[in-house]
């Protein structure tokens, strides 16, 4: 293998650190803007780690026949250095602020749609209701 095809193989795997730290930084954000309980956090931490490896596997069989070199292990380092180093807190806040601007929009929205959807549910069981008490009084009659 050339160094010109090795040092293309490097370049991919610090995207591949890259997308990974990104990935990694998701979880972050949801864990910022949502209290989740301790077993969510052990599932989504085992989750974050499936997929990193999926990754990191697929990754590999692509790009480099299966062959595992330490110069991929290194690039991945270098990608979520350099990840961390210059986006990981612009990201967090940015996405931390759409998932919160998210959650209230959906909360305004619901609240919009309460009242009518109430007044139709509760109109539906009066019916409901009234039906089944028409429905007794003909049966009892016959």
């Amino acid at each position: 293998m050339s160094i010109a095809e090795q040092t293309q193989i490097f370049i991919i795997f610090v995207i591949v650190g890259i997308i990974i730290s990104f990935l990694f930084d998701i979880f972050r954000i949801f864990r910022k803007v949502y209290k989740f309980s301790n077993m969510l956090i052990y599932m989504q931490d085992i989750l974050f780690w499936l997929l990193t490896g999926i990754i990191i596997l697929q990754a590999i069989f692509k790009f480099n026949s299966g062959d595992i070199r330490i110069f991929l292990f290194l690039g991945i380092f270098v990608g979520v250095f350099i990840y961390i180093s210059l986006f990981s807190i612009y990201v967090i806040k940015i996405g931390s602020f759409i998932l919160k601007l998210i959650n209230t929009l959906i909360r305004k929205l619901i609240n919009v749609f309460k009242v009518p959807i109430c007044k139709i549910l509760d109109f539906m069981i009066k019916y409901y209701r009234n039906l089944r008490k028409n429905v007794l009084k003909k049966l009892k009659s016959t």
